[in-house]
């Protein structure tokens, strides 16, 4: 009997040894095989986590973390363009294409290491080798992809920031998406590209049903994935959006509709139909259009931003914002009138509320808005000389411009009626001719006015 609970004494001994050693030999291979503090259960399904009601994503206000983020984008996507199976490095006086073909595997060595770093947790979590690395770089050279909309979302007391990319592929309009993660202490980001999402949310999925791990991160610095943010100034906000909206009137004239504010639409355009002829009568200017004078103001009622925008031909771009790059549109300073506006008329001389009223007839002249100058005519001088809003066209499009520039002289006052002698000339300096007018005006209640006109 003695000898059996010897013999058990013993054995036990010698499975606590081998579980002990095990172990041991365990932990060893856990840590050589990745730098990531995970293991390999966790490595499996890396960073998805269950969906608390408690998560959600904001969208970013911050333009140099906006910008931050749309740089890691195109960066990454112009990497990825090296793969192209025709791409060739150009160099200058090199006709050999031995030598071309050398310096082009050589390019994609490097940018392969860059992307590497780029991915590095998502490489790390699904073992993916280089092979399959060039062949996911293969199926995105081609694609050209612009960023929407950036959200983000950031735990208490965590280092770690996610950002959602709502991203679309130019020329296919197909809608995909991808996370950025940065890291606040070391500075440094990774990416989880298209596939990562697909592959643990499926192809169809809300954003609210994206959640990730975070709580065991930390982004290694290297050299090519680091974070570089820069703020941007007033004047290089506004030519972004100015930029963006002429952007879409060239290419996705439908997305360019959809961004009108809502209020501006229903007063200025019946339907899409009549905003598409607008925009062939602007075709010329929105081509040859630049940014040469801007303005922005904050809401002092919500987190709303407007940036006011005018090309070298004094039209006007007006963007509402409420968050980085997404907004509504305003194109003229006409149709609908703007706090700003009302503020500054509100509190201004009557004369220079005439000399206010005037830059938008010119405003309506310039985008064609006749139906805008015919409300605004005396309702006797209407019925007396311009019977018909197409009367009224015909008058205009036979004595004055494409553009026109105004140039008023002192407003005067006679019996509550303003007289104002305006000289009306070609902005774009084709015509050598000019208009001159007489325009007398009748200030109503609020900003609302009417008005006649003679011509000298």
């Amino acid at each position: 009997m003695e000898k059996i609970k010897k013999y058990i004494i013993i054995l036990l001994c010698i499975i606590i040894i081998i579980i002990f050693f095990m172990i041991l030999i365990n932990n060893k291979k856990n840590n050589s095989s990745s730098n990531l503090p995970f293991n390999d259960k966790e490595r499996q399904d890396l960073l998805v986590g269950e969906i608390k009601k408690e998560d959600y994503w904001q969208e970013e206000t911050s333009f140099s973390h906006y910008y931050a983020i749309k740089n890691i984008l195109d960066n990454y996507y112009n990497n990825m363009s090296k793969y192209k199976p025709d791409y060739l490095v150009q160099l200058k006086g090199v006709k050999d294409n031995n030598i071309l073909k050398e310096e082009t595997q050589k390019e994609k060595i490097d940018v392969m290491q860059e992307l590497k770093e780029m991915l590095s947790i998502y490489i790390n979590s699904k073992k993916i080798d280089d092979l399959q690395l060039e062949e996911m770089f293969r199926n995105h050279s081609e694609e050209n992809v612009k960023m929407n909309n950036l959200f983000y979302k950031k735990e208490d007391n965590s280092s770690i920031i996610l950002y959602y990319l709502d991203i679309v592929e130019v020329n296919t309009e197909e809608n995909r998406s991808i996370i950025i993660i940065v890291d606040n202490i070391t500075d440094a980001y990774t990416i989880l590209p298209i596939e990562y999402l697909n592959d643990n949310f499926g192809k169809s999925y809300e954003i609210s049903q994206v959640d990730i791990k975070t709580n065991m991160l930390k982004i290694e610095k290297k050299v090519y994935n680091i974070v570089k943010y820069e703020k941007g100034s007033n004047q290089e906000k506004c030519i972004k959006y100015f930029g963006d909206y002429l952007y879409n009137i060239k290419t996705n004239i439908k997305k360019a509709y959809g961004t009108l504010n809502e209020e501006y639409v229903s007063k200025r355009f019946e339907s899409y139909e009549d905003f598409k002829k607008y925009i062939e009568n602007q075709k010329e200017i929105i081509k040859s259009a630049y940014l040469v004078e801007y303005d922005i103001s904050q809401s002092l009622y919500n987190d709303e931003v407007t940036y006011i925008c005018k090309d070298q031909y004094e039209n006007y771009y007006i963007f509402k914002a409420t968050s980085v790059m997404n907004y509504t549109v305003i194109l003229d300073n006409h149709t609908i009138d703007l706090p700003e506006f009302t503020q500054k008329y509100n509190s201004s001389t009557k004369e220079n509320k005439v000399a206010m009223n005037l830059e938008k007839i010119r405003d309506a002249l310039n985008t064609k808005d006749y139906q805008f100058i015919y409300n605004k005519l005396d309702n006797t001088f209407k019925q007396n000389n311009y019977p018909s809003l197409a009367h009224l066209e015909s008058f205009i499009k036979s004595n004055l411009f494409d553009l026109n520039e105004f140039k008023y002289e002192k407003v005067q006052e006679d019996s509550g009626l303003y007289i104002a002698k305006v000289t009306i000339s070609d902005s774009k300096g084709k015509e050598s001719k000019k208009v001159n007018l007489n325009v007398i005006m009748q200030l109503k209640d609020g900003t609302d006015f009417v008005m006649s006109f003679s011509v000298e």
